[in-house]
């Protein structure tokens, strides 16, 4: 079997191959290697060692020369052209997630925030909760039933801190159990490891990645559409072992830029447009605190609608780390930068209340009148769903106080 067929800036034509047999006299597996098909010396020398361990008659010469042959026409003929029918009456089928709402299935997700804001924990969360899986969970996320093979690639910490992240985790969970985490350290940008990268999945049996982070991964200048699209285009190249496409986690920071009113991930603007899912991260935390809390605002998606905004809790000491699932709106800092929808929901979650005490409540600004007035018209259903309804004593209430906020 050949797999991984991959090209190199040099002009190698690399694979995988695996060498079985089907005689009864022999153990079924002869040779699993790393094969370059370009060059005739590799063939001789691959030859001499399935001669060694095959002695029975084979033409070898005519095997490899074929397997050869077949594997750069099929790598220069590149991926086959599929028919899509689409059958009108069929029902849509909805996007698959490993983890609901944050992480949709075999497709790539950037998680970026600031530095120190907990992005990498969360990764470490989302590898044990995977790994396990955690499906009965007090985070309020729904975590796919079926054991994933997590491999955490890590440009920026080394295997104890990673360890020791991943087990201040398990303790915050309160579990009681242990569990094991693929893992490996990183110096090369993807695009030129992909080779030993490839290797690794296929090693690990991986279904999902972690990456961490997204800037020393990419390599070279990160303002550039060189280093993003390669690096895209290098992880598209990727599948687990049984073809399937992985399911990618990519930690990231976000770009200084103080004009912009929105931050986004830092470099070229491919890393946002290439990725098909991103959630920006922030924190508040006093300093020397053991308590933070994180929200997380979900900035694109091509495959669903937009969900609200998720907040956790942290705690962190010498116990372990503890998530604990929150309001956005119960956060000041936080509250601020919810929509304008959000924020009037948030305060009728307290109780009925008036036009007038929700604006002060929401310290609504001037300019923002005109939308108050249509945001408290659609929450009532005209041209939009029924969250609120409008009483008699012309206050408002909100419907499914216990269920709003669960995206």
């Amino acid at each position: 079997m050949v797999s991984r067929l991959h090209s190199h800036t040099d002009g190698r034509l690399t694979c995988n191959i695996i060498v079985t047999t089907s005689d009864p006299d022999c153990k079924p597996h002869l040779l699993q290697t790393a094969f370059n098909l370009t060059a005739h010396r590799s063939r001789s020398e691959l030859k001499k060692i399935l001669h060694e361990r095959y002695s029975k008659p084979v033409d070898w010469d005519s095997i490899l020369e074929s397997m050869c042959v077949q594997s750069m026409q099929q790598f220069e003929a590149g991926e086959p052209v599929v028919e899509l029918f689409i059958d009108s009456e069929a029902e849509s089928k909805p996007p698959e997630f490993l983890i609901y709402p944050l992480v949709p299935k075999y497709k790539p997700t950037i998680f970026f925030g600031d530095g120190s804001c907990y992005k990498s924990s969360l990764s470490r969360l989302f590898s044990v909760l995977l790994t396990l899986p955690l499906v009965d969970n007090d985070l309020k996320l729904r975590v796919s039933p079926n054991s994933e093979r997590v491999l955490l690639l890590d440009w920026e910490a080394d295997e104890d801190e990673a360890k020791s992240q991943l087990l201040s985790i398990l303790k915050g969970l309160h579990l009681g159990i242990g569990l094991g985490v693929n893992y490996r350290s990183c110096h090369l940008p993807l695009a030129q490891d992909i080779e030993a990268v490839a290797a690794r999945i296929d090693e690990a049996k991986a279904t999902v990645l972690v990456i961490d982070s997204l800037g020393p991964a990419a390599g070279g200048e990160l303002n550039s559409s060189l280093s993003s699209v390669g690096f895209y285009n290098a992880l598209r190249s990727l599948r687990a072992a049984d073809g399937k496409p992985l399911t990618t986690i990519i930690v990231a920071h976000n770009a200084k830029n103080p004009m912009e009113k929105r931050k986004t991930t830092y470099g070229s603007t491919f890393f946002t447009n290439l990725a098909r899912y991103i959630w920006e991260v922030t924190k508040v935390q006093e300093t020397g605190s053991d308590d933070a809390d994180i929200c997380l605002y979900h900035r694109k998606t091509n495959i669903t609608k937009l969900f609200k905004p998720l907040s956790f809790h942290i705690h962190h000491n010498s116990e372990g780390m503890s998530f604990t699932r929150q309001d956005a709106s119960a956060i000041g800092e936080f509250a601020k930068n919810l929509s304008l929808p959000d924020r009037i929901l948030a305060v009728l979650k307290e109780g009925n209340f008036s036009a007038a005490i929700i604006k002060e409540e929401i310290e609504l600004e001037e300019k923002e009148e005109g939308a108050f007035r249509k945001a408290l018209y659609r929450l009532c259903g005209n041209g939009g769903k029924k969250l609120i309804i409008h009483l008699a004593d012309d206050t408002y209430g909100l419907l499914l106080k216990d269920k709003y906020y669960e995206p």
